[in-house]
């Protein structure tokens, strides 16, 4: 063989690794998962199944929890400090998800999201198989990366101080 025809051969062999690597790391990208809260669909869904095992699994209240925005992560702690101080038992802010808001009482059929005016804010549509029955709105906003699930809890009423 030519030095010219190692040449090629050396040339085509590099190529081929190069075009292997590229390859691979093409692959390795296209198969890397996004964020469950990248999208506000992504984000109310993911909430809402975590509600839906939170009776069978314990962490999943957690989990939904954390897909909350700051006001209502911080809503839900301040309820959970009274209701210790009230009963004396333990109560974390995601055990209070439950009492305060429940899941969609029909199967998600599919969720559709509509900008809030901004970046910042949207609205996403779940329906059910029956669109016209089967229908709520959630309001999530943005922070940092990811969306997060926006909940209206009423304000607790003052606690009375024990009458003696």
């Amino acid at each position: 063989m030519t030095a010219r025809g190692v040449r090629t051969a050396a040339t085509s062999r590099a190529l081929a690794l190069a075009l292997l690597v590229l390859l691979a790391l093409s692959t390795m990208s296209a198969c890397s998962k996004r964020p469950r809260d990248a999208t506000p669909e992504g984000t109310v869904e993911t909430f809402l199944r975590e509600l839906d095992e939170a009776p069978r699994d314990p962490s999943a209240a957690a989990r939904a929890y954390a897909l909350l925005d700051p006001a209502t992560r911080e809503s839900l702690r301040v309820r959970a400090e009274r209701a210790r101080a009230l009963t004396g038992q333990r109560a974390t802010p995601e055990t209070m998800l439950a009492p305060m808001w429940s899941p969609a009482r029909f199967e998600i059929e599919r969720c559709q999201s509509k900008s809030g005016g901004d970046d910042a804010h949207a609205l996403v549509d779940v329906y059910g198989v029956d669109p016209t029955s089967q229908h709520v709105r959630v309001p999530v906003m943005r922070e940092g990366d990811g969306w997060r699930v926006v909940l209206s809890i009423p304000p607790s009423p003052p606690m009375e101080p024990p009458t003696p």
